[in-house]
């Protein structure tokens, strides 16, 4: 696929902006051919020409086969999402690198064939993909559309992470990723709204019975895995329970997070003492953490993905 998208050289630029402004397409079908399926098919890039006081961030370019009406949908997800993500990580806000491709996959076959020679690339289990030497996200266009967008969210959040926040641990990335792919869906067609909030009922629940069966990985044990591959689930949900925690229990733990995170962007990981922004040692830190996550309620909300 990716010498596919090499030649074609009329492919333009999608630029994600935010703002509820009117934005106006221009649409190029170019013919992408499908080695997995020995056919060609139409491929739709949108690009926006018009926008009305939009602030400019990144530049998305989509490869795909879909319609113009759910390719519009997706643009406008993706938009909304990144600006939440903006949001949420205060005030100074970062400015993206330049553009991203995103390739919508048809079928499983042109999802793996987009992944050939791709040694970097971060493969999710439910069909997500980032390969970030290449700048692009490789997601899966199956199922219902709220499960689609979890996996659009996912991939532009885990190359969001990596392309401003530089090189995070990867137990911190995967529990970033986690949190902000939780997100509350309000109104319909035009008018709709995405929220992080980051919770989840079901990784709750799965981090509680971790806890309950003394098999909860805890923060220390997460911090000495250096390697993506040696992430177990629990670990995954054990790093999401950290990212929960440093945003919902109170605003002095999302300053210390903001600061940790900063200090990790601007110095080498080992040079950041994480007891420092938690001002305990990082043994307190488990205990205090452990009895707040035991407090919370696990339920689902109104509008979750989840649901």
């Amino acid at each position: 696929m990716r010498s596919t998208l090499a030649t074609i050289g009329i492919l333009v630029l999608a630029g994600a902006a935010f703002c509820g402004c009117r934005t106006v397409y221009d649409d190029t079908v170019v013919r992408m051919h499908d080695p997995g399926k020995g056919r060609s098919s139409d491929a739709v890039i949108s690009m926006p020409v018009e926008r009305e006081g939009a602030l400019r961030s990144s530049h998305y370019r989509y490869a795909c086969a879909l319609p113009k009406a759910e390719l519009d949908r997706v643009i406008a997800a993706m938009e909304q999402y990144l600006l939440e993500i903006f949001k949420a990580l205060g005030p100074k806000r970062e400015k993206l690198p330049e553009y991203a491709d995103v390739f919508i996959a048809e079928d499983e076959a042109s999802f793996r064939q987009a992944l050939i020679n791709a040694p970097d690339a971060v493969v999710d289990s439910d069909f997500v993909a980032v390969i970030p030497s290449r700048r692009k996200l490789v997601v899966l266009h199956r199922g219902r559309w709220k499960e689609f967008r979890r996996r659009l969210f996912r991939a532009q959040a885990r190359l969001f992470f990596g392309d401003v926040m530089g090189q995070l641990p990867v137990w911190l990335e995967e529990g970033m990723v986690s949190f902000f792919e939780e997100v509350i869906i309000g109104g319909r067609g035009a008018e709709t709204t995405f929220k992080i909030v980051g919770y989840s009922g079901k990784k709750l629940a799965g981090v509680q019975a971790l806890m309950k069966s003394g098999t909860f990985p805890g923060l220390a044990s997460l911090m000495a895995i250096t390697k993506r591959e040696k992430l177990s689930e629990a670990d995954r949900l054990t790093a999401w329970a950290f990212v929960y925690w440093s945003q919902h229990s109170g605003r002095r733990s999302q300053t210390a997070f903001k600061r940790y995170v900063r200090a990790l962007k601007d110095n080498k990981p080992d040079n950041v003492d994480i007891e420092e922004y938690l001002h305990m040692t990082v043994a307190d830190f488990e205990k205090r953490w452990k009895e707040w996550l035991l407090r919370q309620e696990v339920y689902l909300k109104k509008g979750s993905l989840e649901q």
